[in-house]
């Protein structure tokens, strides 16, 4: 028998979704490329990026571009100066998208189980952690420390449902990026495409997500509406 039944599970990713920082990665992503790639990184450059994956895969493409003889070790000091200019601005210039802490805690109080699902480090996680005390509304966070595989692969994203004991077809995953709009179809999740952050609506819409999101605002009424139907066996 078939039988409908509302969202209950609402997970996320992290950067470029819950926390604006696109800005910074840019700017890490030019300088270090000026510094040892000697080259100002074009505006086609960052937006052929592979957005949604850890930093250290974007200055491989960089460095496959414009020296493909570079080395392991050039690589390697890319990453760490690419990290400590990271760490060094993050609390400064790294915030909250607008309403973000507002939906959380709306979505919280309401009785959504919560949850990030990021390819990020843990060492990222624990920093956001430390410095917005929204985190605590969350029933599970994965990042790419606690798993095999990353997103676009569902093994993050399915890791996180069990440990909440959700059903994929009970969930939504929110995300700015293609590796995460694919990630969640192929977990069998609703997907939802956010077009607050800097993700461009024609490369997620072509990824064919659920729905579309112009403002975080507007994802509690979203979730009152949807409702996801299940095989009753």
């Amino acid at each position: 028998m078939d039988h409908f039944r509302p969202v209950t599970t609402v997970l996320s990713d992290i950067g470029g979704t819950l926390l604006d920082t696109y800005s910074l990665r840019v700017n890490c992503h030019r300088g270090v490329c000026k510094k040892y790639l000697g080259i100002i990184l074009s505006d086609e450059d960052i937006s052929n990026a592979p957005w949604g994956m850890p930093f250290k895969h974007h200055l491989e493409v960089f460095l496959q571009k414009y020296s493909p003889t570079g080395d392991s070790i050039l690589l390697d000091n890319m990453v760490k100066n690419w990290q400590d200019i990271y760490n060094v601005k993050y609390k400064s210039e790294v915030k909250p998208h607008s309403g973000v802490k507002e939906v959380l805690e709306m979505l919280a109080s309401i009785g959504y189980k919560l949850g990030i699902v990021t390819n990020g480090s843990r060492e990222s996680l624990i920093a956001a952690q430390q410095m917005w005390d929204f985190f605590k509304l969350f029933n599970v966070m994965i990042c790419r420390d606690d798993v095999c595989h990353l997103k676009p692969h569902p093994e993050p994203i399915q890791k996180a449902l069990d440990m909440v004991n959700a059903l994929p077809s009970e969930s939504v995953f929110v995300g700015d990026t293609k590796y995460d709009i694919l990630a969640g179809k192929t977990a069998g999740t609703i997907t939802i495409a956010a077009l607050w952050g800097a993700g461009q609506r024609e490369t997620l819409s072509a990824q064919n997500p659920d729905y579309l999101l112009k403002a975080i605002s507007e994802l509690p009424r979203l979730l009152i509406t949807i409702e996801t139907k299940v095989k009753k066996y």
